[in-house]
């Protein structure tokens, strides 16, 4: 069955979006911080790890307490604030961030045509710098995207 919706690349300053699988949790935990701590060193202010949704937020957000100065912004927050941020996408639309980081684009956690706009909402918040990371295979929202749009490591 075809899309109804395709996903239409748009221009943006920086490198092209970087895929990484991993094979657990823990990797993912431990790529989050090494990634938004080598973000920090090159002078993005603003860093939003972005979950599918506020239930994925709450616990990315505790399992990266150790990151400093992290921030959880959930319903109710009065203002999105500087630095890093975990976010839920239907918080994060309107919001624009120097660097994303997709939390888990894999196929369990995207895995249905009606998430295709919240998963284009995430991906384009990011001014300068996009990283999406799964943890097993990566969503079928990207079956399509040429391989020249993005490195997958």
């Amino acid at each position: 069955m075809p899309n109804s919706e395709q996903i239409i690349p748009f221009e943006r300053d920086g490198e092209h979006p970087v895929l990484t699988k991993l094979a657990s949790s823990g990797e993912l935990h431990s790529c989050i911080t090494s990634k938004v701590s080598e973000l920090q060193n090159v002078g993005y202010n603003t860093i939003a790890i972005i979950c599918k949704s506020g239930e994925e937020s709450e616990r990315a957000y505790n399992a990266l307490s150790g990151i400093d100065g992290i921030k959880h912004v959930r319903n109710g927050s009065m203002e999105y604030e500087q630095g890093v941020v975990v976010i839920p996408s239907y918080l994060a639309k309107g919001i624009e961030f120097d660097a994303v980081i997709i939390y888990d684009a894999s196929e369990h956690v995207y895995n249905d045509e009606s998430l295709r706009r919240i998963f284009y909402t995430a991906c384009t918040r990011a001014m300068h710098y996009l990283q999406l990371y799964c943890v097993g295979e990566p969503t079928n929202l990207l079956e399509g995207v040429s391989n020249e749009s993005y490195v997958q490591n």
